[in-house]
């Protein structure tokens, strides 16, 4: 009876054993923070031109996106009906009251403007959003697959994509780009 139980135990005080050696090394690598190039380097692409956008502001009119794109941009795409926007932009939104040197782009895609000014209204948030009401725009800048999507635009130039919500540390890293 007693070797029946040997192996068993065995293996599990070996796995235990394993378990612990592999935690330690995680943390050991851990322990030094990123720089702001390693925690963005994941979320960079290649340099494009911005897509084209077809938006309107809050009173209806036509919005043409490249001259609001004369300093490094965060564009981000969200919706009403999204849950992480719901935290997404309340950060968006403190981080330009603090960090005027970005300019903050909201692109609501599909929703009514009265629903998206309600929602924003609802979060404490005061920044702008434009309209993608068709959806087109959100399509020629293939953020479809996941909401919310920020992309940043730094010299004219489209340089990371950040799919779903954007962390402080990120947003933080894009203060020491050039």
């Amino acid at each position: 009876m007693l070797n029946r139980l040997v192996a068993p135990l065995v293996f599990i005080i070996a796995l235990a054993a394993l378990a612990f050696v592999m935690q330690t090394l995680g943390d050991s690598s851990s322990n030094k923070p990123l720089t702001s190039s390693e925690l963005l380097k994941q979320y960079e692409i290649v340099e494009i031109a911005p897509p084209v956008a077809s938006l309107t502001d809050k009173d209806g009119k036509k919005l043409d996106l490249l001259p609001l794109l004369t300093k490094p941009t965060l564009i981000t795409f969200w919706s009403v009906n999204c849950g992480e926007c719901e935290t997404l932009l309340p950060l968006l939104n403190d981080f330009s009251n603090n960090h005027s040197q970005i300019s903050q782009l909201l692109i609501s895609e599909r929703d009514e403007p009265k629903d998206a000014q309600e929602k924003l209204q609802s979060l404490n948030v005061g920044l702008t959003t434009n309209y993608d009401l068709d959806g087109s725009t959100v399509q020629s800048w293939e953020a479809r697959t996941t909401m919310p999507a920020s992309f940043f635009v730094i010299n004219g130039k489209v340089k990371y994509f950040f799919p779903g919500r954007i962390s402080q540390e990120h947003l933080d890293a894009l203060l020491t780009l050039q």
